[in-house]
């Protein structure tokens, strides 16, 4: 047997010392297998066999130390073993840029290719050395990983500014070439300038410098929403638990549709869902653009906008409806985006639909919180020209990148009662439950769900969403749970008392403190996710596994900030025996420097497992 070596080394990008061990587990998860920790990759090149490459010809000094440190004190992964096809590993990783594979070889070259990676294009993904060694023959390949080139969509667009747009999908191309001429060729010579340098920037220090890229590919689609997932960190979980091709994942409580997309891309079919409506309109939107042929698609936007008309009676028909007062002062803004709503579900073709809708949706969200009153029309020409641009780069790098794309089943449902999966179907939920008590999702969405027709009133919804205590019947019962010191335990409404105590005592000192609004919302919180949990139990497959990510709040209690541990609380509910989970491993912790959305200083990670059914 050859022992063939494989160094996996991590982007420069990482932040923190979680992301260093996300990159980790996703290695281990797909491997099956510990792997050690490289300190420094000048360690590794001092090691045989990859020090045989320390020569004039390959110098791989300048290939291993070129690039920033990553934080903290690990840069790569290790392991020993056979020959492995890495098309898995390329094709998912989210934390390594490069993967490098050394082995003594004595068969023909191509055939070392094909057997280690037989999608590599030499040249843009991948670059072959050898070298000899006391009459030895060693091979080495360094593989860029499809995650780096992905996420690079955002700089090729970036720098491909122009008029008229012939010229800005020329310099798409370019640019493309570009970056794969850089990485393979040009990473000896080139030193980025700083990201504060006065100086006109190259494209390619735009690649170099350090940014981390949060967003990539279609996530970008759709209005802003707060506290969504970080696509790598859910890429890496999905690896970390080596969901494959064949096996199903799922999010019940989708937000944005994150969880959707990596799936796909992964090549993993998933069922997602979303009490809230607008949520499978951007999610089907953001996957089904990855399948599109570009040409048919800007044809599409092009015969729409050919179709609008200068200006659009008022379709202020009904002066007392909730848009009417909402829109006050936007009127124009309103009629033509009601104009482009009807407009896009009786003429565009059905392919495309929740494509527009998505753009339709964002432009909507924009025009809303502008002081004056822009033009829609301008306004989504502009963003359906931007969300097309991801699309032709995507199918662009594809010609030398191979990405398959699964399918995606998104409904709209409620997850505390989750009609729309069925039972032992899922093998792998990963879901963040709503910051209900520190985001109002509605007054987020409201101006888009208004003008999509996907409410009448924010009322309807708002009363269903998790974790809502504003409801006057629940108000009502709710309190009266927290107010019982001996509650009928016949009344199975009644969850309060078997809360755990942690939670009891800081809702009701909340309570105590005057502060009932807030005990409510934590104990509707609480209450809702006891179902939620129940129904991601019953909709897993025996062993299936499910992740839960989580912040915790600071509320003022007595005069002191106190911390609300939803982490801590969730998973010692889910644990109780009524809902049946065990602990898969430890929780993560994720600290935050600061939120943009108010009380959330951390985030848990919770990894549950459903037990074996006999």
């Amino acid at each position: 047997m050859v022992e063939v070596h494989y160094y996996f080394k991590l982007d420069p990008n990482i932040r923190n010392a979680t992301e260093v061990l996300f990159g980790r587990m996703e290695i281990e998860g797909l491997a099956k297998r510990k792997v050690e920790s490289i300190r420094h990759f000048y360690d590794v090149m001092r090691q045989p066999p990859i020090s045989y490459f320390d020569n004039e010809t390959v110098r791989i000094q300048d290939f291993l130390l070129n690039l920033r440190t990553v934080y903290g004190e690990i840069q790569g992964y290790y392991f020993l073993d056979e020959t492995l096809d890495l098309t898995k590993f390329i094709e998912r990783l989210g934390y390594t840029r490069e993967i490098y594979v050394c082995l003594e070889f004595k068969d023909d070259i191509d055939k070392l290719k094909k057997a280690v990676f037989p999608f590599g294009a030499e040249g843009k993904n991948l670059q072959v050395w050898t070298s000899s060694h006391d009459g030895n023959h060693y091979c080495l390949l360094r593989i860029i990983t499809n995650m780096f080139f992905l996420e690079q969509i955002n700089n090729v667009i970036l720098c491909s500014a122009g008029k008229p747009r012939e010229r800005q999908i020329a310099r798409m191309d370019g640019n493309i070439n570009r970056l794969t001429h850089h990485v393979m060729e040009n990473i000896r010579s080139f030193i980025p300038k700083f990201p504060k340098d006065s100086n006109w920037k190259e494209f390619e220090d735009f690649v170099d410098e350090p940014n981390e890229i949060t967003l990539y590919l279609t996530q970008f689609y759709g209005p802003p929403y707060k506290a969504k997932f970080h696509p790598r960190m859910i890429r890496a979980l999905l690896n970390s638990a080596d969901v494959g091709e064949g096996e199903v994942t799922g999010d019940f409580m989708l937000g944005s549709g994150t969880l959707a997309i990596e799936s796909v891309l992964l090549n993993v079919r998933t069922k997602c869902s979303d009490i809230n409506p607008l949520a499978k309109i951007v999610a089907r939107a953001k996957i089904d653009a990855l399948n599109f042929e570009p040409k048919e698609v800007l044809e599409e936007i092009d015969n729409m906008m050919a179709a609008l008309p200068k200006t659009v009676e008022s379709s202020n028909r009904d002066a007392a409806s909730f848009a009417s007062h909402f829109f006050r002062g936007k009127e124009d803004v309103k009629d033509k985006a009601l104009f482009l709503n009807r407009y896009i579900k009786e003429n565009v073709n059905e392919k495309y639909r929740n494509f527009f809708l998505c753009a339709l949706a964002k432009v909507s969200s924009i025009a809303y919180k502008m002081r004056n009153e822009p033009d829609v029309f301008r306004l989504i020409e502009t963003e359906l020209w931007n969300m097309w641009k991801v699309i032709y780069c995507f199918n662009e790098i594809k010609q030398f990148l191979h990405v398959p794309v699964n399918v995606a089943e998104i409904e709209t449902d409620d997850i505390r009662s989750l009609s729309s999966v069925g039972k032992d179907s899922i093998d792998l939920i990963i879901t963040s439950p709503p910051y209900s008590t520190a985001i109002d999702y509605v007054k987020m969405d409201l101006a888009q769900l208004l003008l999509l027709g996907l409410i009448k009133n924010p009322k309807d919804l708002d009363e269903k969403m998790m974790g809502t205590h504003r409801k006057t019947s629940d108000i009502d019962e709710l309190s009266r749970h927290i107010s019982d010191s001996k509650p009928f335990f016949s009344d199975e409404r009644n969850r309060f008392h078997k809360l755990p105590l942690e939670a009891q005592k800081y809702i009701l000192d909340l309570k105590e403190d005057g502060n009932l609004k807030n005990a409510l919302r934590c104990y509707k919180f609480l209450y809702d996710m006891w179902d939620a949990l129940k129904q991601m139990h019953h909709v897993l497959k025996a062993n299936g596994r499910c992740i839960l990510i989580i912040g915790n709040n600071v509320f003022t209690v007595k005069g002191e900030d106190r911390e609300f541990r939803n982490g801590d609380l969730l998973e010692e509910i889910a644990l109780n025996k009524e809902i049946g989970f065990s602990r898969w491993r430890e929780k993560i912790v994720r600290e935050y420097s600061k939120s943009s959305y108010g009380t959330i200083l951390k985030e848990d990670i919770i990894f549950l497992q459903k037990s074996l059914q006999v």
